[in-house]
């Protein structure tokens, strides 16, 4: 029988080697994933310094300040200078980044659907069951903000984080 463990080491292999990479490939920036995770904060978060991306993503101030100007250079984003004070800035998506990101998100739910639709309707459902009944239990032991996502917009009544039992 194979462990559970394995399991999940292979879909996060599933995710990261196959479907976020094809995702990627689906937005004509060719936007590395850190890029992409960057602009998928900002489109949750709407303005945000660099050292708070910094500190949301676990990447490096000199990192992010890499990744932002070349963003910026692609017109991704848009460094915007604080008028109270000239050594702060915040970051915010263009249209350009908005679409990019609309694209590659649309692309990554496309790719799992799609795999998705080889399971029976019931397989589908214990997955989700499954998943749903792990998560939960992950989020009463570690907590629920070492989960959360950090979309950024009111938590959807229908996250698993909604639900954990105290």
């Amino acid at each position: 029988m194979n462990s559970i463990p394995h399991n999940f080491d292979i879909l996060t292999n599933l995710i990261e080697r196959y479907v976020l990479p094809s995702a990627l490939n689906k937005d004509p920036n060719g936007l590395s994933l850190s890029q992409y995770n960057i602009l998928y904060y900002l489109y949750t978060h709407d303005q945000v310094r660099p050292k708070d991306l910094a500190y949301a993503l676990c990447i490096s101030s000199p990192a992010v300040t890499y990744a932002l100007q070349r963003l910026e250079s692609e017109n991704l984003i848009e460094i915007i200078p604080s008028k109270e004070d000239k050594r702060e800035k915040t970051v915010a998506l263009t249209k350009d980044g908005d679409i990019a990101v609309s694209t590659i998100t649309k692309a990554k739910e496309e790719i799992i659907e799609e795999i998705l639709k080889e399971l029976s309707a019931t397989q589908r459902q214990s997955l989700n069951n499954g998943l749903e009944a792990f998560l939960q239990k992950a989020g009463v032991k570690i907590g629920q903000d070492k989960l959360c996502l950090k979309c950024g917009f009111a938590h959807s009544p229908t996250c698993i984080l909604n639900n954990l039992k105290k």
